[in-house]
């Protein structure tokens, strides 16, 4: 099980993650998550990562931008 700093332990429900490693959550009520997503896309695409990891990361920018859009009364700048 993997820590958060801020969350505590975090659980997967595919793969694994080992006891000690930490781990980053960027939530989708998080304003600056989008951006985030983004540059790290960026970061991926200039150091090659494989396309399948791109499309991933890229499904996980619309999702969260699509629950913005859904929610926005629960978007808010980081705390």
């Amino acid at each position: 099980m993997a820590t958060e700093q801020k969350y505590g332990r975090a659980t997967v429900e595919r793969g694994t993650i080992g006891g000690d490693e930490p781990v980053f959550i960027i939530r989708a009520k998080d304003a600056l998550a989008c951006p985030a997503i983004s540059a790290y896309w960026q970061l991926c695409e200039v150091n090659h990562a494989d396309a399948a990891h791109l499309d991933g990361v890229g499904a996980a920018y619309t999702a969260v931008a699509d629950w913005q859009e859904a929610h926005p009364d629960l978007v808010k700048r980081p705390d």
